[in-house]
């Protein structure tokens, strides 16, 4: 802009003196034809100069433009497929290890956990999750055997008392109809923990606090 303006200005000055040089050089009847060409061509050429140097200065200027913006084009597109690695390789490790564990993988984890701020929080999300699903998968497990064999005594004495009895091996007396009804009674308590761990699996139990005898908890 500046350089426009330094332009037009002296555009203006050198058209003021040319009028004021082709007025020195008019006679009475015309003007001095010799000295006329020199004042337009000393006119031309000062003019016609700064003129054509800013129109090269401006197209040098949109060439440089150009240049500048498939520079800026080649460092996004360079920049974008960087972080784009860095975020699709821990999802892509994170998808490994969801299809691992769909495939029944049940060891499968996130081994790499580098990650870009919340991708690593992610990763270590999964693993922390995964752990806590197994320790719960382990954990039923081992209640389910060990249910099984508190459960497996008494309905053993229920089937043996009463396979002797219908063989006619023993009697069905009070004593023995009592301890059938001891292991229907334990079986029974058995079965109500069950219940009991149900309703706190589904979070239906509400917790009743208050004091309480340890004492007397510890002799029961």
């Amino acid at each position: 802009g500046d350089i426009g303006q330094f332009a037009t200005a002296q555009e203006r000055y050198v058209a003021d003196a040319a009028a004021l040089s082709a007025g020195a050089a008019f006679r009475p009847g015309g003007w001095d034809r010799a000295e006329l060409k020199s004042v337009l061509e000393d006119a031309a050429m000062a003019g016609g100069g700064v003129r054509a140097a800013v129109a090269r200065l401006s197209a040098q200027r949109w060439e440089s433009r150009i240049y500048a913006f498939l520079i800026a084009v080649a460092l996004a597109l360079l920049v974008s497929v960087l972080v784009a690695g860095r975020i699709t390789r821990p999802l892509d490790r994170l998808l490994a290890a969801l299809r691992s564990r769909e495939a029944g993988d049940r060891r499968a984890r996130v081994r790499d956990v580098r990650g870009v701020g919340e991708l690593r929080e992610i990763l270590l999300a999964f693993n922390a999750a995964t752990d806590a699903l197994d320790g719960r998968e382990r954990a039923q497990r081992e209640l389910v055997g060990n249910v099984a064999h508190e459960l497996r005594t008494p309905v053993a004495i229920l089937q043996a008392g009463t396979e002797s009895m219908l063989d006619g091996v023993t009697e069905p007396s009070r004593s023995n109809l009592s301890s059938l009804h001891d292991e229907v009674l334990r079986l029974s308590v058995r079965l109500d923990d069950l219940l009991a761990l149900a309703r706190a699996s589904a979070a239906s139990v509400q917790l009743a606090v208050g004091p309480h005898d340890l004492a007397g908890l510890a002799r029961a």
